[in-house]
Parts: C-alpha cells; sequence; structure tokens
C-alpha cells in the first residue's frame, strides 16, 4: 500500500497525530527491542520522502511532537543531579540507571528525528524556531552533569556501575548525532549560537557554582558540545 502516495500521505497523517503515544508504548514495553524495530521499519518508510517530512513539519508539527515526546519520556525518569553540591543543585539529569537507558528505549525516536533533519527543508524549520531550538536544549540539558561518580578514597569498590554505558550511548545517539544533522545544514549561526550560549548559562546557574567544587563527584564525561558552546558555526 505504501506506493499508493495518496495512501502513504494519508497514513503518515494519522501515524504523526498519534506519535506521542510511541514513547510511552516504548517506556513500558516489556520488549522495547521487538517494538522499536517494528515502529521504525514503518517510520522510515514515511519520514525518507522529503517531501512528505516537510508537509507533516510545516501542517502537523512534526518536529514539535518529537521534541516533545522525546522530553517527555526523558522527563519521567529524570532526577536531582548530584553534581557539586547536592543540596544546593536544582539541576535535573536522566538516571542512567533506569531501563529506558539501558536499553535505549528512546533510539527510534531519535532514529526518526535524525532521519527527518537529513532533510534540509525540515532542518531548516528547526533551526529558525527558536522556541524549539529552546526546548531543544532545555532537553540536553537532562544529559550535562548525569551519572556522577563518587570517587571512593577508602574502601575498595568492589562491582564498578556500568551505568556509564548508558550515558556514552545517549550522548552519541540523542546529542550528537542530530547535532552533526543539523550542523551540516547551517547557513547562519545568530539563532543556534545564542540558543546555546543561553542554555550554557542556565546549565551554570541551576549547578550552583557558587559551591565549592567537590573535585571527587564529577560525571564520567561532559556531554556539552563543545563546538556548539564555544566556538561560532562556519558560515557557508
Amino acid at each position: 500500500m505504501m506506493p499508493d502516495l495518496t495512501y502513504k500521505e494519508s497514513f503518515t497523517k494519522i501515524f504523526v497525530k498519534h506519535y506521542g503515544l510511541i514513547s510511552k508504548m516504548l517506556s513500558k514495553s516489556k520488549d522495547s527491542e521487538t517494538l522499536s524495530n517494528r515502529v521504525v521499519h514503518v517510520s522510515v518508510q514515511l519520514f525518507s520522502n522529503e517531501d512528505l517530512a516537510y508537509q507533516m513539519t510545516k501542517d502537523y508539527d512534526l518536529l514539535q511532537i518529537m521534541v516533545d515526546s522525546l522530553s517527555c519520556m526523558m522527563l519521567s525518569i529524570s532526577q536531582k543531579s548530584t553534581l557539586q553540591c547536592p543540596e544546593k543543585n536544582e539541576h535535573l539529569v536522566v538516571d542512567c540507571g533506569h531501563h529506558i537507558m539501558k536499553e535505549h528505549c528512546y533510539w527510534p525516536l531519535v532514529s526518526d528525528l535524525n532521519n527527518v533533519l537529513t532533510h534540509a527543508a525540515v532542518a531548516y524549520e528547526f533551526l529558525s524556531d527558536s522556541n524549539l531550538l529552546n526546548q531543544w536544549f532545555k532537553f540536553l540539558s537532562l544529559f550535562q552533569g548525569m551519572n556522577v561518580n563518587q570517587r571512593e578514597l577508602k574502601t575498595h569498590v568492589e562491582f564498578e556501575s556500568n551505568t556509564y554505558y548508558a550515558a556514552f550511548s545517549a550522548e552519541l545517539e540523542a546529542s550528537a548525532t542530530p547535532m552533526w544533522a543539523l550542523i551540516s545544514h547551517l547557513k547562519s549561526p545568530v539563532i543556534v549560537y545564542n540558543a546555546c550560549l543561553w542554555t550554557l548559562r542556565n546549565v551554570v546557574y541551576i549547578i550552583c557554582p557558587k559551591a565549592a567544587i567537590n573535585n571527587s563527584r564529577l560525571p564520567y564525561i561532559l556531554q556539552t558540545p563543545d563546538c556548539w558552546l564555544f566556538k561560532k558555526p562556519k558560515c557557508y
């Protein structure tokens, strides 16, 4: 039925309208891997078409729905960051020990987003929407300072936590890959650069930088994309 353009367009409209339910199903599924493969098997056929993806973006807020879905999934497993001074820290981060992170339940949503961002017209819509950009950076802030490791100086740690793998995977799949997809289309750095600076200032504020630095309490990796926060993207 998919080769029929009329059917494909109608099916895509319904798929987009119900897209928000996918994150809830993935979060609660006992077999997220099978469900993920089935979701992507369908969505890749719909969103690989640039004209159709752009139409869904303009007429049905596809990008907003995708970012909302990812944000809701990660906020549902958020916790207060233990970076630096936990008592004064107001920053929220994802729980890398949760099954959503460990089993990569989010990857179909990220895969779909990366898919539509390969289309220049869709990427331009993303980059030109300041509200959407700010929401996206709020989503990324959930990965800043996640998986804090407490240095043990007195006793031997027999078993190391494997949550670092979930942190690295999230950094690569949910942060770095969309970043490069957007940068590949970038023409003007102004809007994105301002959004980066706003988010960086906010993150620095909420982790309570005035507190004394605790060198024994650090994240395994800092997920802040340096090339966005500290350098202006090159204009082409």
